[in-house]
């Protein structure tokens, strides 16, 4: 829901970390999901790579910015 938003923020290195560390939560939102929201037994995380994923597609498709 945060997306319109982020095109708001003025300055493109603020909109690129906002919008990352947007995508890099709802990854980690997703890994609860999948553990039946057990937070406790089993620590949600995104790795090294998912990160690094997420972020060429942020630069890829960031359109206007």
């Amino acid at each position: 829901e945060s997306e319109p938003g982020i095109s708001l923020i003025k300055g493109k290195r603020c909109r690129l970390v906002v919008r990352l560390m947007s995508k890099i939560y709802a990854a980690i939102l997703e890994e609860i999901e999948k553990n039946n929201y057990d937070i406790f037994s089993k620590r949600a995380h995104t790795n090294f790579f998912s990160k690094l994923m997420i972020l060429l597609k942020t630069l890829a498709f960031r359109g206007k910015d």
